[in-house]
This record gives structure tokens, C-alpha cells and sequence, in this order.
């Protein structure tokens, strides 16, 4: 059993207040980040009047104001009001779903949506001049040079994650947000123009086709380059070792679902002096063991990259992700039959524990693990008889009592 902290159970406590409008006397505005908070409590409550609670909130008609610097319009149903009143907030991070909007006259040219209009609508000056984050969800078409127009209107941005509908965009969109940081553009085969972002540090590139290599040699220009993301590729490793050129400051790949194999990730780790991590998932290289390489290679192999693998999950994708539950399996495999070299008990338990925490519905994947782990390390002893006998005083205490109670809970007989 898991306890909030304190600012957890705080913000809990001021989101249901809110919504049962008790702080209609007051006159204050609950700043970043608190407000931030406060609010996804609120769009977690289960009410009758949820809509118009939300809704309320971002038109500040409360007497507890709060200012949202964060903006999810996935969080809950949103009408164009709710849209509409974001510029009574200093907004730095929005999401926005498009498919949401497709039927709002105001906001079309012919058949498609003019997303700067939409925006100038949607954002204050200060939050045009000051968004960092933007997220473009859904596939509609948008109007014109949008790219260029929303280059203007949003010159600070930093982190674009968007959906392009035509390939032709995306030299526009390099050229028209040149202090991108991070860029994550839906199923480009073509990086015309890539080299205009000097600043990226972070690139997805969606299922990405790529078969020419002087488009992949436009990605070695890019000298601040950090991170890489080519899940579910096609061609790109090949090409890329056709290159002679090499990343300067690349530190970690993701490259899970792609054709990468073994010769081409050895080769790609020898020319890469700087590459730190490689993620595997569901390529050829699943159960291949790289520990002889100098990096971090997250796959199936050993004990030591499947625990790897989990934590990776955790921090970067969602529950739901193959990588998470059949990691778990792996571990619990390893555990029966394999060889561990250098178990790390803390870092297995304290993993562990945090797959329930985040991951509710694995937990009885994580039970069975368990029981694998006490087999292994208490053999033939019950669940009461570990209980009984930890040491209090043992660093990891509470691990093992933890580990051990969530076994007893499932399975009681054990």
C-alpha cells in the first residue's frame, strides 16, 4: 500500500473543495505550480457536473483563481469556450486534439482549419511569445502555410510533437521553428531541411522509411543531437552506416520495432564513441547479450538490461507498452532459470514496487515475479515464516516485508 505525500493529498483536498465550489467567498489565484496540480486533481474526479466544473475553473469564475500553465485538452471533453478562455492563463505546455474543432465554423477556410487564427484566438500575446511546449493531436488538414504563420506567432517554441498530413511541410517547419529542442513529426520519409534545427537536441521520427542517404546524412549536421528515436524503422540503419560522417554528441537511440541487427548495432556502437544507451524491444536483437559493449543495452537478454528495460518503460512510456509486462515475464524467467551475475536486490524490490505504484494492472504479473525471487533467495520457506524472521534492521526492510505481504495478499497459502 502506497501513501501520497503530503502536497499529494493537499492539492487532492483543494481540487474536491473546488469543485464543490466552497471557496466562492475568497479572491486569490493559485499560481504555477501549484495550479497546475490542483487542476489535473480535478479532472480526475468523478462528478456529475464535471464539464462545468472544468469549465468554471479555466474562465476563472472560482473565488480560488487558478492560473494554468499547463493545458491538456485530452484531460477532459472541452468545448471552444473552454478553448477560447486559455487566454485569461499564462499557458507554456498545450496539447491539443484537432478532431475536436472540425466542426466549429470560425475556425475554417474551405476544408480546413486555420491554425494560427485558431491559435490567436486560443493564446494571450504573453502566451504566444512564451509557449515552450505544443502538441498537435489528429489528422486534419490544416490551411495554407500554416507552418510559416505559426512559426510567427509562436517564436519561442522549444518541443513540437505534430502531425504532418503532407511531407512537403516539414522543411517549412524546420525553417519556421529554428529553437526547436525537440521535434516529434508523424510519419516523415523525407528530412529536407532538418539541418535549419542547429539547437535539437531531441528528434522522434514515427515508422520513418528512409532510402536515401543524403537525407540521413542531413541528421549528422545536427551537432547538439542527444536523442534519437526511430521506432519501427525501415532502411535507416542501413543507410545511415553508408554515411561517413557520425553523431557527435549522441547519447542514446531508441530504435525498438525496427530492423536493426546485430552487425549494424555493433558497428553503429563503434563509431558512436559517444552513444551511452540503445533501446531493443521487438527487433531481432531481443535476446542477444551485449554486455561485452561499452553501453547501456536495453533488451531481454540478462537480468541487469531486463530491469533496465522496465525502469526505461516506466519513466518514458506507458503501462500499456509490450515492453513493460513482457519484461516483467523475463524477469520472472531469469529468476527460475537463469543465471543472475551481480544480482542488485534493492534496485529488483524498489522497481518492483514502482510497477504497482504506476501500473496498477501488472500487479499480478509483479506477484508471480515475486514469488519467483523468494523461491530463489528464501527457498523453502512460507511468506509467515519470511515475515517473521526479517531483520528490522536490515536496510531493506521494507522491501522484503513489502515484497513478501503483496505474495501473502495474492497467493496466501504460499
Amino acid at each position: 500500500m502506497f501513501v501520497d505525500s503530503l502536497l499529494k493529498l493537499s492539492t487532492k483536498v483543494v481540487a474536491k473543495s473546488l469543485a464543490e465550489d466552497r471557496y466562492q467567498h475568497l479572491d486569490i489565484t493559485l499560481e504555477a505550480p501549484l495550479s497546475d496540480q490542483v487542476f489535473s486533481e480535478v479532472t480526475k474526479l468523478k462528478v456529475s457536473n464535471f464539464p462545468s466544473i472544468c469549465s468554471s475553473i479555466i474562465a476563472k469564475e472560482s473565488g480560488l483563481k487558478l492560473n494554468l500553465t499547463h493545458f491538456d485538452s485530452n484531460s477532459f471533453s472541452v468545448d471552444r469556450f473552454d478553448m477560447e478562455n486559455l487566454c485569461l492563463h499564462d499557458i507554456r505546455s498545450l496539447v491539443v486534439d484537432l478532431d475536436t474543432i472540425i466542426e466549429i465554423e470560425e475556425y475554417m477556410i474551405e476544408k480546413s482549419i486555420d491554425i494560427a487564427r485558431v491559435f490567436r484566438m486560443w493564446l494571450n500575446e504573453e502566451s504566444c511569445q512564451n509557449l515552450r511546449e505544443l502538441k498537435i493531436k489528429g489528422e486534419q488538414r490544416l490551411h495554407g502555410n500554416w507552418t510559416e504563420q505559426l512559426g510567427k506567432l509562436l517564436p519561442n517554441l522549444q518541443s513540437f510533437n505534430c502531425h504532418l498530413e503532407d511531407t512537403y511541410h516539414f522543411p517549412s517547419l524546420c525553417e519556421s521553428f529554428p529553437n526547436l529542442v525537440a521535434l516529434k513529426p508523424s510519419y516523415v520519409d523525407n528530412l529536407e531541411g532538418i539541418r535549419y534545427l542547429k539547437n535539437l537536441q531531441l528528434l522522434t521520427l514515427y515508422s520513418p522509411s528512409i532510402d536515401m542517404t543524403e537525407f540521413v546524412e542531413d541528421l549528422l549536421e545536427l551537432l547538439n543531437l542527444r536523442v534519437l528515436d526511430v521506432t519501427g524503422s525501415s532502411g535507416f540503419f542501413e543507410y545511415l552506416l553508408l554515411c561517413d560522417g557520425t553523431f557527435q554528441t549522441l547519447k542514446f537511440i531508441e530504435c525498438s520495432e525496427s530492423d536493426i541487427t546485430e552487425t549494424q548495432l555493433r558497428e553503429l556502437v563503434k563509431r558512436h564513441p559517444s552513444l551511452k544507451s540503445i533501446a531493443l524491444l521487438g527487433t531481432s536483437c531481443d535476446y542477444i547479450d551485449f554486455s561485452d559493449l561499452p553501453i547501456t543495452v536495453l533488451n531481454f537478454s540478462t537480468f541487469e538490461s531486463t530491469i533496465g528495460t522496465i525502469r526505461y518503460t516506466l519513466l518514458h512510456k506507458g503501462f500499456e507498452d509490450f515492453g513493460c509486462p513482457n519484461s516483467i515475464l523475463r524477469l520472472a524467467e531469469l529468476l527460475e532459470n537463469g543465471t543472475i551475475r551481480g544480482f542488485k536486490e534493492e534496485e529488483f524490490l524498489k522497481t518492483m514496487m514502482k510497477v504497482t505504484q504506476k501500473c496498477p494492472p501488472l500487479e499480478d504479473q509483479v506477484t508471480k515475479c515475486l514469488i519467483s525471487y523468494f523461491k530463489r533467495f528464501f527457498p523453502d520457506q512460507s511468506m509467515k515464516n519470511i515475515i517473521k524472521n526479517l531483520d528490522p534492521k536490515s536496510a531493506l526492510f521494507i522491501e522484503r516485508r513489502w515484497a513478501a505481504q503483496t505474495v501473502s495478499r495474492y497467493f496466501p497459502d504460499k
